[in-house]
Parts: C-alpha cells; structure tokens; sequence
C-alpha cells in the first residue's frame, strides 16, 4: 500500500532578526523599526532596499488580519512632499510578500490578505522598496516615510 500526504506548512526562512516588528497587542498595532532605514543621504533613482517585516500576535487569542494598508509619504530634498500623482509612473514601488505570495503589491492604499495569528506567535514577511530607476535628477536625494496598519479580528475558536 502507498499513502500520500500532502501538506502545508507555514516555515519563516528568516536568519537575520527583522528590521520592522508591528506587534498586536492590547487591540492595537504598533510599529518598532523602520521599513527605509540605513537611507543615509536620500533616495536616487532605482535605489531598492529589502527587509523583514515581522507581524508579532501578543494577544491572548489567534487572530486574522484581513486588510493590510499602507501610505508612503515622499519629501524632495528640502522637506517639500511630492505630489506622486503628478508623475506618469510610480515613484516608488512597495511589496510585501508571504514566502512566494504577494501581500501587498503597491505603494498606498490598502490589500486583502488572510493571515491567521495563533496567539504568541508571529510571521515573518520580506520586504521591498524601490524608486523606479526612470526617476529624474530632481528626484534625487528625496526622503520616504512608510506607515503601515492592518485591521485583524479576533478567531475565538481553536
């Protein structure tokens, strides 16, 4: 006799600890770390920088966190905030992904997903920035900011 099992398994390949912790607790998301830092002096057209995001369920229960948002703000050189929206391409290009799968494939708003939690655990994700490299001069040297929130629920039963 033969037997086939097939499975799925939720491994985190991370070997280096996480540049950006968002801990659930207390009902709320906080963030520790910063998705774009070690940018010293600006961004420069097809800059990319890569990272692991780690989502850390500190509530007593499992949760599932179904909407992932995200909204990047740019500053040119001088601290003025560029209007994106007045360039024909995306400045810069956000991804999140879950091993193979994409989370989140884009720069502001918002991205279903289905991550279940179990309580105490976490999951590592990986990460990626990068200004399009058809970006001009004048965007040279500009800063970023990236502020990212989720909404979960809690999943009573086990």
């Amino acid at each position: 006799m033969i037997m086939i099992i097939f499975f799925q398994a939720r491994v985190s390949w991370a070997v280096r600890e996480p540049d950006v912790i968002a801990r659930i607790a207390n009902k709320r998301i906080t963030l520790e770390g910063d998705m774009l830092a070690n940018v010293r002096y600006g961004w420069y057209p097809g800059q990319s920088k890569e990272g692991i995001l780690r989502i850390q369920n500190d509530e007593a229960y499992t949760v599932k966190i179904d909407k992932l948002e995200a909204e990047l703000v740019m500053r040119d050189a001088f601290g003025a905030v560029i209007d994106q929206s007045a360039y024909a391409y995306r400045i810069y290009a956000l991804t999140i992904k879950d091993g193979d799968m994409f989370l989140y494939p884009n720069v502001s708003g918002a991205a279903q997903t289905s991550l279940l939690l179990r309580k105490g655990g976490h999951a590592d994700l990986s990460y990626r920035v990068e200004m399009d490299p058809r970006c001009g001069n004048e965007l040279q040297g500009s800063q970023a900011s990236i502020t990212l929130a989720a909404r979960f629920s809690e999943i009573t039963a086990e």
